[in-house]
């Protein structure tokens, strides 16, 4: 595979990249399922390396790795795209996200933090660094970091959830309670609308 997209014109290797990322994801978006196309799985590391400029299709390929199970190499894929792109947020913000995925908390807090440094608007790094602190046993920042994300986008169901909670473990049921109705104004999943209707049936 790898001489065949070697021998292509630099635009019909951009496309075939393209192609193959697209592949990737669309063969994994249910129930985690392998795609049929293992060549394109394999092709990953190759496509990349003949194209280390552009960044969209880094990222297209690190989804794709994260999807199909390969870690290891999303989190080379983002770093490569970071070091080609250290002010993008998103990039810091899709680390974290890898690396929490690991276990590995530490970086992913920072990863994170550099996220909401170079864009505080980005409520997505303050529902992860709320869900990163919380993992490593935290209750005041996370309920910070959550109210933060609530504040910049008032229907994001993840964020809800997560202050809801953490206020609950933090026995103020009360408070939780409203965060838990909130959130099943916007949630979609139909596992977690289930879940949240099962807390909101509680005893108070």
């Amino acid at each position: 595979m790898q001489y065949a997209l070697q021998a292509l014109p630099r635009r019909r290797l951009l496309l075939a990249v393209l192609a193959l990322g697209g592949l990737l994801l669309e063969g994994c978006q249910s129930a985690h399922k392998k795609p049929q196309n293992n060549e394109a799985v394999k092709g990953l590391p190759e496509t990349v390396r003949l194209l280390p400029d552009y960044a969209d299709e880094q990222h297209t390929l690190a989804g794709g790795c994260l999807a199909e199970g390969l870690t290891d190499y999303a989190i080379k894929a983002y770093r490569e795209d970071i070091r080609r792109n250290p002010d993008v947020a998103w990039l810091h913000n899709g680390l974290g996200a890898t690396l929490l995925g690991k276990g590995e908390i530490a970086e992913a807090i920072t990863e994170f933090r550099e996220a909401i440094r170079l864009k505080p608007a980005l409520a997505e790094a303050h529902y992860n660094l709320g869900l990163a602190l919380g993992k490593k046993g935290e209750t005041e920042e996370p309920i910070n970091a959550y109210y933060e994300a609530i504040r910049l986008k008032p229907e994001y169901a993840k964020a809800l959830e997560g202050l809801a909670f953490t206020l609950d473990e933090e026995g103020k049921r009360k408070e939780a309670r409203e965060y838990w109705k909130r959130s099943l104004k916007s949630e979609t999943r139909p596992e977690w609308v289930k879940k949240i209707k099962k807390r909101l049936a509680e005893p108070r």
